[in-house]
C-alpha cells in the first residue's frame, strides 16, 4: 500500500503536477479508505473494484421465534428460493413470508436480489386449546386431552371394567342425561363420565336352560319353549313360585329376577266376552268343545266365536289345541228402523242386526196418493235402498208421496165462510198444482194460516206439491172492508 501511495500524482487541467505529499498523509488517507472499503469487499466476497470476480448477498429469514430456516446466499441479480420447509411456531399457523416486520408486502421470490435481504414469517395464532377429562368411576385413569378449538376428542381406547356392571359410554353430567358425541368438535373444558349399567342374573326355575346375564333397563330374551319327558306340557313362565302371575318379556329387568316354569297336564281353553261360558281343559293335540249359544245381553247378539280379538278369524273348532288358547266371542249391537209414513197408513218399526240389511215392509197407502219410495231424509231426496244398505245405527225412513194416475186432481176446497164472493181455479202443474183465488168484489187482504200474504190485491195463486213430507190442511182467508164493515171469505185445502 506504501508503495502505490508513493507511485500516485495528480495532475491538474493545467498540466501541473502536485507534489508528494508527506508519508504520513498518505498512511492516513490509505487507513481511512480501508475502513471504507472493507464492508464493499466483505460482501463481495473477495471481489475487487476491477469487476474480476461475481458480488452475493444473503438472503436471512426471520421466523420469529418458530423453526429455524438457513439463510442464504444469493448471487447479485439471481433470485432467492422459497425454502421448501415450512416453519412452525407451537399454537401458530404460518401464513407465509413478507418483505417487512409489519407484513404489509408478501416477498416476492420472483423478484432479483440485488442487495443484502431479511425476510419476516407472519403467523396466525392458533384457535385455544381445550382440556378434555375422563371420570371412569372405576380404579382406571384415563389421560386428560388438550385439544385445539373446533377439533375432536378422541374416544379412549382403555379397556374398562367392573365387576356387576357393563360400561355404558361417556356422558357429560354425572346424572347420565347428556351422552358425549365423540364426533362433535369440543368448544370448552369438558369432564366426561363413565356410565355403568348393572348386569342382572335372570334364572330360570323348573327347566334346564342357561341363566341370562340382562343389562339394567333391557330386556329378556324369550326362551324356545322346554319340553318334559314325564309328558307334561309348558304352560308358560311365571315371577312366583305358584304360577299365578305370568312374566311379561316385554317388561324391562331392574334387579335380579328368578321365572319359574309352568308345567300342567293339559292346556287351558278360554273363551272371552261371555262370562257365562266356562274355561275348557283340553289334552295337547285334541280338540275343543264348541259351547252352546251364549244369551243375548241387552241390544247385543252373539254372532260366531273368532280366534282374535280384532274378529277377523273364525275359530276352528276341528284344530287340534296344542297351547292355552283364547277365544273371543263376536256381539253384534240390535238397532231399530222407524218409519214415517207421512200421512200414510201406519209402517211397524223393526229391529235390525249390526250390518244385516232392513227387509222392506209392505207399502204404505194414502187417499190421493201414490207412495214412490222410503227415503233416509224428511226432504225425501236421498232414497234408502234395501237391497244393499246395511244397518249400523238407530234411524227413520220417510215415505214420498206423487199423484196417482188419474188422479187430475187431488185437493180438495171446502168453504167455511163466504161473506165474499171469490172463486178458484186450479191448474196442474209437473208435481203439483197451482191454485189461483179471484175476489169478485174488487180488492182486499189475502191469508194462508192467519199470516197476510197479499194487500189490496183483488186475486192470490198458491201452489201444492203432490211430493208432501205430510198431509196438510191449509185455511185461505180473504178479508175487505166495505162501508167500515169487515167481511171475510174463508176456506179449507186439503192437500
Amino acid at each position: 500500500m506504501e508503495k502505490l501511495l508513493n507511485q500516485i500524482s495528480i495532475q491538474t487541467s493545467r498540466g501541473g503536477v502536485f507534489k508528494r505529499p508527506c508519508r504520513s498523509f498518505f498512511k492516513s488517507l490509505a487507513l481511512a479508505c480501508l475502513l471504507i472499503l472493507t464492508p464493499i469487499l466483505v460482501l463481495s466476497c473477495g471481489g475487487s473494484a476491477s469487476g474480476g470476480s461475481p458480488t452475493y448477498y444473503s438472503v436471512i429469514f426471520d421466523t420469529d421465534g418458530g423453526s429455524e430456516i438457513p439463510s442464504q446466499t444469493v448471487e447479485a441479480g439471481g433470485k432467492a428460493a422459497e425454502p421448501a420447509q415450512t416453519p412452525s411456531k407451537a399454537n401458530c399457523s404460518f401464513e407465509g413470508w413478507y418483505t417487512d416486520k409489519t407484513f404489509n408486502t408478501r416477498f416476492n421470490f420472483e423478484k432479483e436480489i440485488t442487495r443484502p435481504v431479511t425476510i419476516y414469517a407472519r403467523w396466525q395464532a392458533d384457535s385455544d386449546f381445550y382440556l378434555v377429562s375422563f371420570v371412569t368411576n372405576i380404579d382406571v385413569n384415563i389421560q386428560s386431552q388438550t385439544i385445539q378449538e373446533g377439533k375432536k376428542a378422541a374416544a379412549p381406547q382403555e379397556t374398562l371394567e367392573r365387576e356387576k356392571y357393563k360400561f355404558a359410554g361417556w356422558y357429560t353430567d354425572q346424572t347420565f342425561t347428556s351422552p358425549f358425541d365423540f364426533e362433535s368438535p369440543v368448544a370448552s373444558d369438558l369432564t366426561l363420565y363413565a356410565k355403568w349399567n348393572a348386569l342382572f342374573t335372570v334364572t330360570f326355575s323348573g327347566a334346564d336352560l342357561p341363566k341370562q346375564v340382562i343389562e339394567e333397563g333391557k330386556k329378556v330374551t324369550k326362551p324356545q319353549n322346554p319340553t318334559d319327558s314325564s309328558g307334561r306340557l309348558f304352560g308358560g313362565w311365571y315371577i312366583n313360585e305358584e304360577c299365578t302371575i305370568a312374566f311379561d318379556f316385554n317388561s324391562t329387568i331392574l334387579e335380579d329376577k328368578t321365572l319359574y316354569a309352568k308345567w300342567k297336564a293339559g292346556w287351558t281353553v278360554t273363551f272371552s266376552g261371555a262370562s257365562d261360558i266356562p274355561a275348557q281343559e283340553v289334552k295337547n293335540n285334541t280338540k275343543a268343545t264348541r259351547p252352546s249359544k251364549p244369551a243375548n245381553q241387552g241390544k247385543l247378539t252373539f254372532e260366531d266365536w273368532y280366534e282374535d280379538a280384532a274378529f277377523t278369524t273364525k275359530f276352528n273348532f276341528d284344530k287340534p289345541i296344542t297351547s292355552d288358547t283364547t277365544i273371543y266371542a263376536k256381539w253384534l249391537s240390535t238397532y231399530t228402523v222407524s218409519f214415517d209414513s207421512n200421512g200414510g197408513s201406519e209402517v211397524n218399526s223393526v229391529s235390525a242386526l249390526q250390518g244385516a240389511k232392513v227387509t222392506k215392509p209392505a207399502d204404505p197407502t194414502r187417499s190421493n196418493r201414490s207412495f214412490v219410495g222410503w227415503y233416509t231424509d224428511r226432504e225425501c231426496t236421498k232414497a234408502f235402498d234395501f237391497a244393499t244398505m246395511t244397518v249400523t245405527r238407530d234411524f227413520t225412513l220417510y215415505a214420498k208421496w206423487g199423484i196417482p194416475e188419474g188422479v187430475e186432481n187431488p185437493l180438495s176446497i171446502q168453504i167455511v165462510k163466504a161473506e165474499l164472493e171469490v172463486e178458484y181455479e186450479v191448474t196442474s202443474l209437473v208435481g203439483g198444482q197451482k191454485i189461483e183465488f179471484t175476489s169478485k168484489c174488487g180488492e182486499g187482504d189475502w191469508y194462508i194460516d192467519g199470516s197476510k200474504v197479499a194487500s189490496s190485491a183483488a186475486s192470490y195463486e198458491a201452489l201444492s206439491d203432490f211430493y208432501s213430507q205430510s198431509a196438510r190442511i191449509v185455511t185461505v182467508e180473504f178479508h175487505k172492508t166495505i162501508n167500515g164493515i169487515e167481511y171475510t171469505w174463508q176456506a179449507l185445502l186439503s192437500l
